[in-house]
């Protein structure tokens, strides 16, 4: 718990260097870091302190916009809903479909309800267990939510 406690105190003395040197962006990210690995008071007292003072200053948010961060590069990503996303990834309309894959995920979801395993691999029932690995790992990449865009891959890929 100490080592967290010392990460915790290094985050927050990066944060206070960053908030004097008028990055207030990258100074309230290491002071959520430090509070995330160990609660502090002085870590909350000066999150407070820069809740204040951060949004009273109107010449911070130009400064770290002309330097863009690696982690936000542009605007639209951030204007995007990200829980959307997060509740129903196969549902999104940007990611492309074939009339195969959504074929392949009518027949799986078939199959899943038979309760006949082999048949959504492909396989009969007395092949070994090498070839099972095989086609499972083939299904696996062919329909995962985060690269099949076809309705029902969720449910499909459970």
């Amino acid at each position: 718990m100490s080592m967290n406690k010392d990460e915790a105190l290094r985050c927050l003395e990066i944060s206070k260097q960053k908030f004097q040197a008028g990055n207030s962006e990258a100074a309230l990210k290491f002071a959520k870091k430090s509070i995330a690995l160990c609660e502090t008071q002085e870590a909350q007292d000066w999150l407070v302190f820069m809740s204040k003072h951060s949004t009273s200053g109107s010449s911070t948010p130009s400064s770290s916009s002309s330097t863009p961060n690696l982690r936000n590069r542009s605007n639209p990503s951030q204007s995007q809903p990200s829980s959307s996303s997060s509740s129903a990834p196969s549902e999104d309309p940007s990611r492309p479909y074939t009339p195969e894959q959504v074929q392949g995920i009518k027949r799986i979801k078939a199959c899943k309800q038979k309760g006949d395993l082999y048949a959504i691999l492909g396989l009969e029932k007395g092949c070994a267990e090498v070839e099972i690995k095989k086609a499972y790992r083939k299904l696996a990449l062919q329909y995962h939510p985060d690269k099949c865009g076809a309705p029902g891959t969720d449910d499909a890929f459970k």
